[in-house]
Parts: structure tokens; sequence; C-alpha cells
């Protein structure tokens, strides 16, 4: 398993920003490994309050769409480049969200790259969000801004990137809701009285259905396309 070999003064760097706050998301199980007490002073949540479930019903509907295109143009992106230089990339967008006041803000989302493994598959990211609210500014597109000597990328426009219609069947859609909320594949057998290996053979259909490369990604996609199977 790799992880970013970031100096310490540059992550410093990254993260530590005004009015900003960041945490480390594991995309394979769909959970918060951290979250910086400061996101209170963003968007009013403490940080034992923050769920992927909650992040993704106060996002504008219409950003979530981008939002969604976006990590399909990221995908795009990492599929032609060394998975070597995977951490030389910072990936940059901004969306509307609401706060628990229930006023709304703009957040600008960066995103690096914390725990990759060596098949290229990304566990964790680092996630850090500014409040940049008070900007005048025309919304903007997708970023990849290089380090350690890479070029960037700027405008990358999220209209160029094309969902993929499926359809699920109704075993996968029980396996969904569960993931959904943080089961393991462990308590999914259980749960459902299927073998471990029947989960996980299930779990690979999904993605290779949906064309997904992790969960974070299938439910992103979904809630996009109307899904109302999360309840």
């Amino acid at each position: 398993m790799k992880q970013s070999k970031i100096q310490q003064s540059d992550l410093q760097s990254f993260l530590k920003v005004p009015f900003s706050y960041y945490f480390i998301y594991d995309l394979q199980k769909s959970t918060f490994d951290f979250v910086e007490d400061k996101i209170s002073n963003v968007l009013g949540y403490v940080a034992e309050e923050i769920n992927i479930d909650l992040f993704l019903a106060r996002i504008h509907k219409s950003d979530l769409q981008d939002l969604m295109k976006h990590e399909i143009s990221i995908n795009r992106f990492l599929k032609n480049i060394s998975i070597d230089h995977y951490f030389d990339f910072i990936f940059r967008y901004d969306f509307r969200i609401e706060t628990k006041s229930g006023t709304e803000k703009r957040i600008l989302q960066e995103i690096k790259f914390h725990t990759i493994d060596e098949d290229g598959i990304i566990h964790k990211v680092y996630v850090k969000h500014t409040d940049i609210s008070g900007l005048q500014f025309v919304k903007s597109n997708l970023a990849i801004i290089g380090i350690n000597g890479q070029d960037s990328i700027y405008n990358v426009d999220a209209e160029n990137s094309e969902f993929t219609d499926f359809t699920l069947t109704k075993r996968e859609i029980e396996i969904v809701k569960l993931l959904a909320k943080n089961y393991s594949s462990v308590q999914i057998s259980e749960k459902l009285f299927i073998s471990i290996h029947t989960v996980n053979t299930h779990r690979k259909n999904i993605l290779s259905k949906s064309k997904c490369n992790n969960f974070l990604e299938l439910i992103l996609l979904l809630k996009q396309k109307g899904w109302t199977h999360f309840q």
C-alpha cells in the first residue's frame, strides 16, 4: 500500500487555510477517518455529526450532478497517467452546500490522495473545503493542479463526461442499500444469509455494471439519477 510522500510542510500548507477545514475519507468503506473541528466554523456541524449521507443531502442538486461528472473526469485522467504520479496532483472544483442553519455557502473542494494500493485503487483521500462564498466569480469547472513538476490542467468541462445507464437486480439493490449504511461485506453476509464470497461477487458486478471505481462514486451516481432506495 502506497501512502502520500508529501512533505509535512507542504501538507500543512495544503490543509491549513483560513475559513477552511479538512477531512480524511476512506473511499472503499465510505467512512470519515478524521474530520477537523474547524468544520463547525464553516458548516455549523460538529465533526461527530458528519457522514456521507449528510453531505450528499446538503449539496445543491444541480451541483451534485456536476460533482459526479467531475469524479468521472478525474478517473478518466488517472487512466492516462502512471500510478507513481497519482500523488502529484490536486483536484479542485466548487459547489454549493446548505449549512446546519439553512444558509447556502459555496465551497471550494480540493482532493489529494492519501493511500493507494499496488493496483492503483485509491483507498483514502485528503479533502479540504474552503468557504469562498464571499468571492464574486462565475462557477468554475474542474482544475487538475500539478505539483512536483507536473503540468496543470484548468477548466476541464464537466459536460464532456457522460453517465452510463445500467440496471441493478433486487439483490444488488439490497447490497447497495446496506453499503450506503456502512455495512461491511461480513455484516451484509450475515444480514442477507449469503456467503462473503457471494457478497464480494455482487460488489464487483455492481461496480462493473455502473463503471464506477468505488461505492462513493456509485452512490453519487445513483443519487444524481434520482435513486430513492437509500431510505
